[in-house]
């Protein structure tokens, strides 16, 4: 039981951001059209509500006098927009492939495994493995989670503040909003300034709903992958004791368990990687963009608030782009490290027979798991030393050419 719930609460977060997208990940996908409706009603609600922020924004972007430094402006919510409504069709798209990998992950869980009474098990020292695998997946999902829900109330509590001190201090009701939208109404127009309020932080939630939901599953399924590549390679240093009953066929029937667990874990990572290729392509694409702009922002602006709303905005960009490549590389590293594992055993105990397989098995498990953007890049962290070089060129290309029109515009005046 206390296993059962070690496993159930690694998952808890991940599935409350993904029940408030209007996602159960342990139902299956519902493709007729009734009971599509019925299941995901809350999922299509949320995605007409953000849906009709992209084209607000991007309306306003186009109709704005501000130019290049209102794109500038806009363009980090508009690419969260997307990015999180991607993520989150995705997540649903997959439902399926997910519900089984999770139930798979669940059955090789310490304490579930499938193999537990035909193994060597050494369980003091799993168990360190399991809490310090455990340890790192929650301090990751909370502090994320928590991060995220401080950039959404520093974006939608703005104008209340603003509106609340203004009106005490000086007897002024000065009405603004989160975000630059365009409405076919005045949104600054008393009678619909809280239809736009409301759906401008509705709206912003859902987004970061829908990206950290799919991103904290993806740390945690991440998390479970890398323990049980690490207790993989622990029973392989194990496994030959020396003094088997039996001898070669017992260590034979001992190899073949540990291999098909190691041909298991190999099938739930590329599972993994079916799921998640798609957004983490998106992903690589956008950050370079993102960070670029948010950087911008935070450099430029000279309002206090905004310059610390975007400092947010730019944290989350960078640690959630570092965040999937840091467990990337947590599994193609454990995974590599099988090999030590099957080097370390007590090979030399064992016949020629034997020997030739564990150099079969060494050989072939010398080629690291690991997941790709649609196998355009590789998620570890040498990606995500990639992506902040190409966001810093972009920064100061952006930076140049701002610098350049702002001494133009000097010029032209001066002239004038």
């Amino acid at each position: 039981m206390a296993k059962d719930d070690e496993f159930t609460r690694s998952l808890r977060i991940p599935k409350l951001c993904l029940l408030l997208s209007g996602i159960k990940i342990d139902q299956p996908l519902q493709t007729a059209f009734f009971s599509f409706l019925k299941n995901y009603y809350l999922f299509i609600f949320n995605l007409i509500i953000t849906g009709l922020c992209i084209p607000c924004e991007i309306g306003w972007c186009l109709s704005s006098k501000m130019g290049f430094v209102g794109l500038t402006y806009m363009m980090p919510c508009i690419v969260y927009g997307i990015l999180g409504f991607v993520k989150i069709a995705n997540i649903l798209h997959k439902v399926d492939i997910i519900s089984k990998l999770i139930k798979d992950l669940h059955g090789m869980f310490p304490g579930n495994s499938d193999y537990k009474e035909s193994e060597d098990i050494d369980e003091e020292a799993e168990s360190d493995i399991v809490i310090d695998s455990l340890k790192l997946s929650r301090k990751v999902v909370f502090v994320l989670f928590w991060t995220n829900l401080l950039l959404i109330l520093l974006f939608d509590l703005r104008p209340l503040i603003v509106l609340a001190f203004k009106y005490f201090a000086h007897g002024q009701l000065e009405l603004s909003l989160p975000m630059f939208m365009n409405y076919p109404f005045d949104p600054y127009d008393l009678r619909f300034w809280p239809i736009a309020y409301g759906h401008q932080c509705y709206s912003s939630a859902c987004c970061i709903y829908n990206l950290i939901g799919p991103d904290t599953l993806f740390f945690v399924c991440c998390t479970h992958l890398y323990m049980q590549f690490r207790i993989l390679k622990r029973r392989l240093e194990i496994f030959i004791t020396g003094s088997e009953i039996g001898g070669e066929l017992e260590v034979a029937k001992k190899f073949s368990i540990l291999a098909k667990r190691h041909q298991k874990l190999i099938e739930l990572v590329g599972r993994l990687e079916r799921v998640y290729s798609t957004s983490i392509f998106l992903n690589y694409g956008c950050s370079s963009f993102l960070i670029c702009f948010t950087g911008f922002n935070v450099t430029t602006l000279n309002d206090a608030w905004s310059v610390l709303n975007y400092l947010v905005f730019f944290s989350s960009n960078v640690s959630q782009i570092f965040l999937i490549c840091l467990f990337g590389d947590l599994i193609m590293n454990s995974s590599r490290e099988v090999a030590d594992g099957i080097y370390n055993c007590k090979w030399y105990a064992t016949t020629p027979k034997i020997r030739r397989s564990i150099l079969f098995y060494l050989v072939r498990s010398q080629k690291p798991c690991k997941l790709t953007a649609i196998n355009f890049a590789d998620v570890n962290l040498i990606s995500f030393t990639t992506i902040l070089s190409r966001s810093w060129s972009y920064f100061a290309l952006l930076r140049t050419v701002m610098s350049t029109r702002s001494q133009e515009q000097q010029t032209l005046a001066a002239i004038a």
